[in-house]
């Protein structure tokens, strides 16, 4: 059906997005910390800057699920507003107590 169709393009999207974003977030800046003195260029604040870019992908991952996936994010926003979900989602909210 539609509906199935427009949730395997959403899961398409995120998982090529979250393929990609430990490149741009891990791989990139390790790879320049590797390259840059070989090429003779010196950028101080690189050490400061990298670790929290290699820290930053697992926050994107949750990042792109929720604003790529509609049932993920119509579940939060009636979380967040604290209104009444307008059908039966099937995504499971477990509370921590």
């Amino acid at each position: 059906s539609e509906h199935f169709r427009r949730q395997h393009v959403q899961l398409f999207r995120a998982l090529v997005l979250q393929a990609i974003t430990p490149f741009i977030t891990s791989y990139v800046p390790l790879g320049m910390g590797g390259m840059l003195p070989f090429l003779g260029v010196e950028f101080p604040f690189f050490s400061v800057i990298t670790p929290p870019l290699c820290a930053f992908h697992p926050v994107m991952d949750a990042v792109i699920m929720i604003t790529t996936v509609s049932q993920f994010r119509n579940t939060l926003l009636d979380l967040i507003c604290c209104r009444e979900s307008r059908r039966n989602s099937r995504v499971i909210l477990i509370e921590m107590e």
